[in-house]
């Protein structure tokens, strides 16, 4: 009977751990595409709403690259999205949200520093709530190998 009860207990202290720790997500986000990033915005808020917006509940790290990083630029002037109007008319606001999302403590934003340079955008015109990585999709890997989930949308 002790030995029921101490497995019983040892499962349950198990079980309390695992909701002790957040539940840890990361997005790939490779695609310039708007509705594919309409998409990822629906699910931060969806997902963060779910946990009351606690960040011990939920981590999450949005890794911006090829393409993507566009969304995280404080410009687009001189960089090949220039000419992205619907885009420029989106970007504030775009921002405004995650930047909210940064500071409730849940999302954290990676930024490609290869893709940077391949589409010949300085790190100095990234966003201040972001972080340069060196490699976009190394960082995934990583995060993954630390208990993140990959999303891929």
């Amino acid at each position: 009977m002790k030995k029921v009860i101490l497995g019983f207990l040892t499962l349950l202290a198990l079980q309390l751990s695992v909701l002790a720790n957040p539940i840890k997500i990361v997005f790939d986000v490779h695609s310039g595409n708007d509705a594919n990033f309409q998409f990822i915005m629906n699910n931060l808020h969806n997902l963060t709403k779910s946990v009351n917006h606690d960040p011990k509940k939920l981590q999450i790290v949005l890794v911006f690259y090829g393409p993507g990083i566009k969304y995280m630029l404080n410009d687009l002037s001189n960089t090949p999205f220039a000419k992205d109007k619907n885009l420029e008319n989106n970007l504030m606001d775009y921002q405004m949200m995650l930047q909210s999302y940064k500071d409730e403590g849940i999302v954290h934003y990676h930024v490609c520093h290869k893709s940077l340079n391949a589409f010949h955008v300085s790190p100095k015109d990234v966003v201040s709530f972001a972080r340069v990585v060196p490699a976009g999709i190394l960082d995934i890997a990583t995060l993954e190998e630390k208990g993140y989930a990959y999303i891929r949308p």
